[in-house]
Parts: structure tokens; C-alpha cells; sequence
């Protein structure tokens, strides 16, 4: 008899350690499946409280959008024509203000946050001019920031906005130099 109770002993504190379970994992669903609820909700009404992308996704966007750029250039300058635009797929539109490109000797794809800065990916493709007005400008180092108005910084304290959600971002000259394109050019794609 006293083997009975042990075995039911047991499988009772067995039960209640799968109902302990149970209720973490379950409640954690629960509150998983109501913030897609309400999320779905605020999608429906347009509030806007859930638009915000995560960190993480923001991180991959921009660096696939770097990556895309980069080809895009390389693209560009190796096309026989001149004088001409180089197409873009997206321009500056998958960056975000947590972003910067900066252009020295390579141009890096830079995270910034507090100050701080981790850089997310390079290339050894470097666009060191800017058109505007069909004038050639020449930059130094140029930091690209992607906030409300997308523009870029270079060593002499220059600013130049880009056009607003243009993806005609860049130009080649008949030097075959690619050059950042900053205002409206009348001129055909490469």
C-alpha cells in the first residue's frame, strides 16, 4: 500500500510540474497571440503605435540596400556611356537615421548610436564628387545622413541635400568619375 501512494505521489508532483510548465509557456502564447491581436487592430485603424521596425530589421535593410548600392556602382562605371545617370533601384530609401554611410578610402556602411559607431559593412567603392546644377564638385570625406532630409557632410563642413526620395543618386561624367547626383539633370540613364 505504501508503494501505491508512492507511485501516485509521484505522478500527482509529475502533473503539477507539467501544469507549472503549461502555464509559462501558455500564458507567453496567450500575450504573444494578443499583441498580434492588437497589433492587427492598430494596422486596420491606422493608429500607427506598431509601425516601428525593429532594430535588427532596420540593421539587415540597410545592408542589403548597401550591398545593392554597391553593385549599382559598379554597374555604372563599368557601362560604356557617359554623361549620363546611373539607375538605382531604391536610392537612400532603405536607410534609416540610425545610419551613415561614410566615404574616405572606402565607403562604410556605419551604425550609429550614443556617439558611437559600429560599422555594418564596407566597400572599396568610392564616389568622392557631386553633381549639381551641371557642375562638377569635388569632397573630400563625406558622411551620408539619412535623416529627415537625406543629405551628405563632407570635410569642409559642405552640406547637399539629396533630392527627396529620388533614385537618381548618381552620375557619371565624361571622365567616367561616378559622382553623387544632388539636383535634377536633363540627362539620359547609362
Amino acid at each position: 500500500m505504501a508503494e501505491f501512494t508512492l507511485n501516485k505521489l509521484g505522478s500527482m508532483l509529475f502533473i503539477a510540474a507539467v501544469l507549472v510548465v503549461l502555464m509559462i509557456g501558455g500564458a507567453q502564447l496567450l500575450w504573444g497571440a494578443g499583441k498580434s491581436g492588437i497589433k492587427w487592430i492598430d494596422s486596420q485603424l491606422g493608429l500607427g503605435f506598431f509601425n516601428e521596425q525593429d532594430l535588427t530589421t532596420k540593421n539587415e535593410i540597410a545592408k542589403k540596400n548597401f550591398d545593392i548600392l554597391m553593385n549599382e556602382i559598379n554597374t555604372c562605371s563599368k557601362s560604356a556611356n557617359k554623361e549620363c545617370k546611373c539607375k538605382t533601384s531604391k536610392g537612400f530609401s532603405d536607410f534609416s537615421s540610425i545610419h551613415e554611410l561614410q566615404i574616405i578610402d572606402k565607403t562604410k556602411l556605419v551604425y550609429i548610436k550614443d556617439k558611437n559607431e559600429l560599422t555594418m559593412a564596407e566597400s572599396n567603392n568610392v564616389v568622392k564628387c557631386y553633381y549639381k546644377a551641371n557642375t562638377r564638385y569635388l569632397t573630400g570625406q563625406v558622411k551620408i545622413k539619412f535623416d529627415d532630409n537625406v543629405h551628405f557632410e563632407d570635410s569642409n563642413n559642405e552640406k547637399e541635400e539629396f533630392i527627396l526620395n529620388s533614385k537618381d543618386i548618381l552620375y557619371k561624367n565624361n571622365n567616367n568619375e561616378i559622382c553623387w547626383l544632388v539636383s535634377n539633370i536633363n540627362k539620359n540613364y547609362c
